[in-house]
Order: structure tokens, then sequence, then C-alpha cells
């Protein structure tokens, strides 16, 4: 992993968009069914920090992940239906951007 080009500042916050695809599972599935390398390269962006505080940190953007994309769950999967149908980027961030929020009710994806 290349850290050079994440600003320093920002790596403490880095761990919140790597552990998203850990809160989604969660909030689709009730549980994360993978995501240990997820933790473990998120983990490498906090080696700054104490043990103990990294895993705060850890658990915080895990959480923060979850409450970032509860508002946003109609977003997220028409993401999903866009990504598996080999959609474009653009396309992609289309769909995330029209549409509309909706309140939470988190469904594993079709």
């Amino acid at each position: 992993m290349r850290f050079g080009a994440i600003p320093p500042a920002l790596l403490p916050r880095c761990p919140v968009l790597w552990l998203a695809g850990v809160a989604a599972e969660e909030l689709a599935y009730g549980q994360a069914q993978g995501g240990a390398t997820d933790w473990q390269q998120a983990s490498l962006l906090l080696t700054s920090f104490p043990p103990a505080e990294r895993a705060w940190r850890l658990r915080a953007a895990q959480r923060e992940a979850r409450q970032l994309l509860q508002p946003h769950w109609s977003a997220y999967l028409a993401l999903v239906m866009a990504m598996r149908q080999h959609q474009s980027v653009a396309n992609c961030l289309k769909r995330l951007n029209t549409t509309p929020a909706e309140p939470p009710t988190p469904a594993a994806p079709a």
C-alpha cells in the first residue's frame, strides 16, 4: 500500500472509507461476513496511534461508516445494481447523485 498519495491530515479519516464495506454488510445481512483484510488495511493507516487508541478509532470508523450509509441506503442499493450491471464510473456516480435519500430499510441486494 502506498501512503504517500494520502495527505497525512486525512489519514485518520480514511478508515471510515475503508470500513464502509464492512458496515454495509452489517446493515444488509445483520453481520459482516468478511472484512478482515479491510480491518488490517485500515489499521495500517493508523499505526502512528497506540494500539488501544487504534482499536478505538477503527471501531469508531466502522460505526461512523454505518451511520453515514443508513440515511443513504437507497443510493447504496442503486450503486450495487449499477455495479452489477457493469455500468461505467460516470453512470454509477449519476445513480448515486440522482437517488433520493430515504429512511433506512436495509435488505440484502438481490
